[in-house]
């Protein structure tokens, strides 16, 4: 979910690329102190997870992978309860690529194969590759 990086980690790098002050993400998570965020930042505290809205939002990133990052680092059983009783949590991402996946098949419904699996990975790493600076 997080390339092998944690909560905190992720966190810190993206408070960094927005060039947040930890008082700026305490203030829009409701604390008054920003000890707090330097607790979760180094891993000591954990996201509340009623703050996991805030933070999405602070950090600009979807809340829906935000709140699965949180709870499968943190409770993995309960999110696997949770998406087995009520359908996989998707970011708008994973969304879009559910269309442009019908679009590309005229919504056959295809049956993902093995090769199809490792040509899209394949795509997938060249895209990562293409983005690097």
């Amino acid at each position: 979910m997080l390339n092998g990086s944690s909560v905190s980690d992720f966190v810190v790098k993206r408070q960094k690329e927005l060039g947040l002050a930890n008082a700026d993400l305490a203030n829009a998570l409701g604390y008054s102190n920003h000890n707090v965020i330097t607790m979760i930042r180094s891993g000591k505290t954990r996201l509340p997870l009623d703050k996991v809205r805030p933070m999405a939002s602070i950090l600009d990133v979807d809340l829906a992978w935000l709140f699965r990052a949180v709870m499968s680092e943190y409770v993995p059983d309960t999110l696997a309860a949770i998406e087995q009783s009520l359908g996989a949590l998707t970011s708008q991402n994973e969304r879009n690529l559910l269309e442009v996946w019908r679009h590309a098949t005229d919504s056959s419904d295809p049956e993902i194969t093995e090769e199809l699996r490792k040509g899209f990975m394949s795509i997938m790493r060249l895209k990562e590759e293409l983005a690097k600076p």
